[in-house]
């Protein structure tokens, strides 16, 4: 980079939360060999993709199980799963909870196509099919688990961070559960520019 020569915008898909390692990522990339100049844009996880294959966006994070065509997926970086249930639940205020002590009849999920590569993660750690049929977003989900004694939900660890609640409490599982983080970039991106950002979100 030419001295003086301001940093290159980074357009970055995300969701609409703001992380410990999102904070830290965005300070790595500024301060990195060819730094650049994060810009976050909010999409839900399908049109993230679309962007990112489409040029729209020179990169996105997702979680969970990608399968997309025409984009280069990376994984960066693991995060546990934790439990979500009312403060009136009888696993709050445990240690932890095994997801065998959690009555599947409680278990709430948001629609798949909120966030389909979350949203199979989590089925696949389950040890049991969902009884009740997924709907609505992720908020809706929380709001019903905070008003019903018996219900729960599962959800990565860092998209609760600084998250406050007087009805809900979130319960580390075990044994512990984790869902991966990847970076998702272009099939032109340079193999390079692809582990700098790997390198930015990982732990």
């Amino acid at each position: 980079m030419v001295a003086g020569e301001p940093a290159a915008a980074l357009r970055i898909g995300v969701a609409s939360c703001v992380t410990q390692r999102l904070d830290r990522a965005l300070d790595r990339l500024r301060d990195s060999e060819r730094p650049a100049e994060p810009e976050l844009i909010d999409l839900p996880v399908t049109a993230r993709l679309d962007a990112v294959r489409d040029g729209v966006l020179d990169l996105a994070l997702v979680r969970g199980a990608v399968t997309a065509a025409a984009v280069t997926v990376a994984r960066a970086w693991s995060e546990p799963l934790h439990a979500v249930v009312a403060r009136t639940h009888h696993a709050a205020g445990k240690p932890a909870v095994g997801l065998d002590d959690l009555d599947p009849r409680g278990l709430r999920l948001p629609a798949r196509d909120s966030d389909p590569p979350l949203h199979d993660a989590i089925l696949a750690v389950l040890p049991v099919a969902p009884v009740r049929p997924p709907a609505g977003d992720l908020l809706n989900v929380l709001f019903e688990v905070g008003r019903d004694p018996g219900g729960w939900t599962l959800i990565p660890a860092e998209q609760l961070t600084g998250a406050h609640s007087e009805r809900l409490l979130r319960v580390p599982l075990d044994p512990p559960m984790t869902v991966d983080g990847h970076v998702i970039t272009s099939l032109t991106t340079p193999g390079r520019c692809v582990a700098s950002y790997v390198a930015a979100f990982a732990d």
